[in-house]
């Protein structure tokens, strides 16, 4: 029931409403409230994922999946920016030296991969020099886009 209402026009969702008791608009609102805190989750782990294979990114890779949940980290919490492999490496049970490797070997086999085009618009450099930039500002430029672009995806 909540997915229909948020999927329907405003005019029609208003009308349902207006057409439902107290104690069932009450539950709709909160059944609404907790299907978009649950789904806007998916929505953007399902974009950190097509971005990343866009970019050339292997999700056979484990660093895809540390890159994966850093960036929604950084994202959702930009304060834990400063020990972000610190906390990916708690979450994953490895070691700082072993994410920082595999996010290292990610990054530099989707830059051999890569559409240069693509990788231009979201690092903003020349594709030359994408592959001159240090691991954390590959990953802060990542999270920068999806900052700047996430919320017209699923508009």
């Amino acid at each position: 029931m909540g997915y229909v209402i948020l999927r329907v026009e405003e005019k029609l969702a208003n009308k349902i409403l207006a057409s439902a008791d107290d104690e069932t608009r009450e539950k709709i609102k909160v059944y609404n409230l907790r299907f978009f805190e649950d789904t806007n989750k998916n929505f953007l782990e399902r974009y950190v994922n097509l971005l990343l294979q866009k970019i050339g990114v292997s999700m056979k890779l484990d660093g895809f999946e540390y890159l994966k949940r850093a960036i929604i980290i950084l994202v959702e919490e930009p304060e834990k920016k400063e020990r972000i492999y610190s906390y990916i490496a708690k979450e994953y049970n490895k070691s700082y030296a072993n994410v920082n490797d595999c996010i290292r070997a990610a990054r530099n086999k989707a830059y051999k991969n890569a559409n240069p085009k693509l990788y231009e618009k979201i690092f903003r450099r020349e594709y030359e020099k994408c592959k001159k930039m240090s691991q954390y500002e590959y990953l802060f430029n990542l999270v920068e886009y999806v900052n700047n672009n996430y919320a017209n995806y699923y508009k």
